[in-house]
């Protein structure tokens, strides 16, 4: 099973720049795919900060289908990278806002139209600007 990782970006810089926060009382983020705790009562708060990310039905479809499907996925700051049978794809989350995803389609790459959809509807709701979300799939790393 996958895991995930969501991470407000305020504190993820935080970290990377004072290199304070896993030094201090290291807190696990990463959540098996089938935790049902991820969201408490559809609320997803930073444990650093008390920053909430509301779950949405897109946002959960979302987090469901890559975490299930073997692909290790990195959202941060307006890209997002996509990993399937040791195939890398980068795209800024424009492409996928400004319904150029015929791009897309005409990569060899294992990217159905729904796979597609589902992305482009996330990236209508998702604030890239404070949050971070990472999937690893299982015996993969996230980058």
């Amino acid at each position: 099973m996958a895991k995930i990782l969501i991470t407000c970006l305020p504190c993820e810089r935080e970290a990377k720049y004072a290199a304070t926060i896993n030094n201090q009382n290291p807190i696990n983020l990463t959540f098996k795919g089938e935790d049902q705790d991820l969201f408490n009562e559809n609320i997803y708060n930073c444990p650093f900060c008390g920053m909430t990310l509301s779950k949405t039905n897109i946002l959960e479809a979302f987090l469901n289908y890559f975490s299930k499907n073997d692909y290790s996925v990195q959202i941060k700051e307006n890209v997002i990278e996509i990993n399937k049978n040791e195939t890398n794809l980068l795209f800024k989350s424009d492409v996928f806002l400004n319904n150029d995803v015929s791009t897309i389609v005409d990569i060899s790459f294992p990217l159905t139209k729904n796979e597609i959809e589902l992305i482009r509807l996330f990236f209508f709701e998702f604030d890239q600007e404070q949050w971070t979300i990472s999937i690893e799939a299982e015996n993969k790393r996230i980058a």
